[in-house]
């Protein structure tokens, strides 16, 4: 991977970190955690973190 590439994926893996933080807190919906994530992929494009984001665990 190239620097661009591992500075969006780190964004996206902090950034869904605590999205499922404020799902687990009862703060956001799943409905709602579910169209963040679509918004964060389409956004940074992550790799590694799309095979996780395939995976449901809520």
């Amino acid at each position: 991977m190239n620097k661009g590439l591992d500075i969006r994926e780190i964004i996206y893996q902090i950034t869904m970190n605590y999205a499922k933080k404020m799902f687990i807190q009862n703060l956001i919906s799943k409905e709602e955690y579910m169209d963040f994530e679509s918004k964060m992929k389409e956004k940074y494009k992550p790799i590694v973190g799309s095979i996780y984001s395939d995976i449901d665990l809520i």
